[in-house]
């Protein structure tokens, strides 16, 4: 009896993309692309990010002159904490302003280049799609806080998953200095607890964490309540929360409604939720957590701008794990469902932008606004509803576990 017919060494002519090739040309792609929008910015313009009045990085340059004029003894109104008045006294001007937005701009990149590892060519060509996206591009074109801020998310998710224990206690105080940088960190707190190390350890963290909080709360709150009364989004391309749906000024939905969607959709989580897949990586799954708590927390408290949405890069490593090793089921179609939809969300807007520029479509402004904001406001709900649900998936055991209900 023969035995089964070989196939020829040389039957498949078109070898599987090493992990390594992909992670370099996933490198390569997206710095190509930054280049090109740093050397020919129009590109920009049909997809609705236009430089500023002519001039790069204008949330950055901003920030200098009012620190600048701060130092003068002029009146300024502030958005974020008075701590960027200080930004002179490190001896920043508004001259510094390019130089200072490229750093910005490529501490977010390192940042994600040492995080997003992918391991074929559809990872990487995922992985550009998301970094080289108009909102993420926004927030380069604008150097906004953000970016650099999510480098440190990325930062305490390395941190918290190192064997000392000194690097991850430092991690509530990063977390609480990034949020004395723009307030909306804090919410990354709601991760600490995914290391799963001791439950003493864990307590300690938390508590310490809670202490911060109170510290900040206390010294920033003439500055959360400014920056409440100043900052006021136009409901337009490229924002991202929850009341986009039905905003408030004009349906007279109750502020409150979107936290308590927040429980209740948490509520449901934690009873219908799969149990998580074995083998995840811990890094994967608290850089996980970290960006779920922060972008889920902005979702739900109002409205952003949505190169806030950049925080997803943080979802990406274990969304991809998921879909390689997970068994199928529950846990397996919820990252094909948050993976599909991501991009959704990212290029929708610079399309309908691209459609009306290039009058591919002709209806008026206010008409592509308002059929924006219906169905951007579905997919984000839709999507935002299944990452929690991945996010209480993680979280419900871990829990179980500090509250003495399920021990290893």
């Amino acid at each position: 009896m023969t035995g089964p017919i070989q196939q020829p060494a040389s039957a498949d002519p078109r070898p599987p993309v090493s992990a390594g090739a992909a992670r370099v040309g996933f490198i390569v792609a997206t710095v190509s692309l930054y280049i090109l929008v740093g050397l020919r910015p129009a590109v920009m313009e049909p997809w609705g990010i236009p430089i500023l009045n002519g001039a790069w990085f204008a949330d950055l340059r901003t920030l200098l002159v009012n620190s600048d004029a701060h130092a003068a003894g002029l009146g300024t109104l502030m958005w974020y904490s008075d701590w960027w008045y200080h930004l002179h006294d490190l001896g920043l001007r508004a001259a510094d302003t390019r130089w200072l937005g490229l750093v910005c701009g490529a501490a977010f990149l390192g940042a994600v280049f040492l995080l997003l590892r992918p391991v074929n060519f559809r990872e990487a060509l995922y992985g550009w799609l998301v970094v080289c996206s108009p909102p993420v591009l926004l927030g380069f074109n604008r150097a906004n806080v953000d970016l650099p801020i999510i480098a440190g998310l990325i930062l305490a998710g390395w941190l918290l998953t190192r064997d000392r224990r000194w690097l991850r206690a430092l991690v509530p105080v990063w977390i609480s200095f990034l949020a004395g940088l723009k307030f909306y960190p804090i919410a990354a707190a709601a991760a600490l607890p995914l290391t799963r190390r001791s439950r003493r350890e864990t307590w300690l963290m938390l508590g310490a964490m809670a202490v911060l909080a109170g510290l900040l709360a206390w010294t920033l709150k003439d500055d959360i309540l400014r920056a409440q009364r100043l900052v006021a989004i136009p409901y337009h391309f490229y924002i991202f929360g929850a009341r986009q749906i039905l905003p408030p000024e004009i349906t007279g939905m109750p502020a409150a409604l979107p936290p308590l969607a927040a429980v209740a959709l948490v509520v449901f989580w934690w009873r219908s939720a799969p149990p998580p897949p074995a083998g995840l990586e811990e890094q994967a799954v608290v850089t996980f957590a970290l960006g779920t708590a922060v972008l889920t927390g902005c979702f739900f408290a109002g409205i952003s701008y949505s190169y806030r949405l950049s925080i997803c890069v943080l979802m990406l490593p274990l969304l991809s794990a998921i879909r390689r090793q997970a068994p199928p089921g529950l846990a397996r179609r919820l990252s094909a469902l948050a993976l599909g939809g991501l991009p959704l969300l990212l290029w929708l807007d610079g399309i309908i932008c691209l459609a009306l520029n290039l009058r591919v479509i002709t209806i008026t402004i206010s008409t592509a606004v308002a059929f924006r904001q219906l169905i951007y406001g579905l997919l984000s709900w839709g999507w935002i509803t299944v990452v929690l649900g991945l996010g209480v998936m993680l979280a419900r055991p871990v829990w179980q576990q500090m509250l003495g209900r399920n021990r290893p």
